[in-house]
């Protein structure tokens, strides 16, 4: 799941980052108003956390101009402003649910978790290719019975092979479910955790993990006598240099760009 943190608090937005990345989210930063609504419709987010105290205005205006979008996201408001009637009109103005400052990390994440819910109410938290399985909230993965030891970014490229099975996924398309728009993305990067991932279903499953189409198909993990045929098909080109994934015009691109020291584990 991919969030957008709308807040133009330095240390509160490192905060957030690394609370949400120890969740398990992809996460993307902004500090204003048209910063985020660049991104917003740039790429699909499930949710965003805005403040609405921004540099350019009030960032409940972000909710109330998607809010007539049907892929919009789900919107949490996380701000100071704690009056009844700014409650009231951030509700009423399309919020999903709206949090006052200072706040529980706990109680955050619970948060999330319910306009989620309430988001994809017949999401299964459990999905499967054949006799591998993936818990999408507990980020855990096993082949049969036997557990899958998955880093985060791993766990990420798991989730998007499997939602994706029998069909071929090119790099680009991983590198937009696993990355963020300003991550560093070295060159070889994607294939090493991809072959990490390999090693892992091989070990876990015999014959899991071939090469038989020439094309780098990632795994096949037999489920009795019906195989089921994870890919993963790779661009052949190379850079030595590292890359950013952005999609923002420079204009308005976050400039918070630090790696978020983590915090806690908690659940997506």
């Amino acid at each position: 799941m991919r969030a957008l943190i709308v807040e133009d608090e330095p240390d509160l937005m490192g905060f957030l980052s690394s609370l949400l990345t120890n969740a398990g989210l992809i996460v993307d930063r902004t500090t204003t108003i048209d910063a985020a609504l660049a991104a917003l419709r740039t790429a699909p987010f499930d949710l965003a956390i805005v403040d609405r105290r921004l540099p350019d205005g009030d960032g409940l205006s972000i909710v109330k101009a998607l809010s007539a979008e049907e892929k919009r996201p789900a919107f949490l408001i996380l701000t100071a402003r704690d009056a009844k009637s700014d409650v009231i009109e951030g509700l009423n103005g399309g919020a999903d649910d709206y949090l006052v400052k200072p706040f529980e990390p706990d109680e955050l994440l619970a948060r999330l978790r319910v306009i989620l819910r309430r988001r994809h109410p017949r999401r299964s938290l459990v999905i499967a290719a054949g006799n591998l399985s993936l818990d999408l909230e507990g980020r855990s993965a096993c082949v049969g019975s036997e557990p899958l030891d998955l880093r985060r970014r791993e766990a990420l490229i798991l989730e998007a092979l499997v939602q994706r099975a029998g069909r071929v996924v090119t790099r680009d398309v991983l590198i937009e479910a696993v990355y963020g728009f300003d991550d560093l993305i070295e060159s070889n990067t994607l294939e090493a955790q991809i072959s990490r991932l390999r090693r892992q279903l091989r070990d876990a499953w015999p014959g899991a993990g071939r090469d038989t189409s020439g094309e780098g198909q990632f795994g096949r993990a037999s489920c009795r006598r019906r195989p089921e045929t994870i890919f993963c098909a790779l661009s052949r080109a190379r850079s030595t240099r590292p890359l950013r994934r952005s999609a923002f015009p420079s204009s308005v691109r976050s400039p918070c760009s630090e790696s978020p020291t983590p915090i806690s584990s908690a659940a997506s």
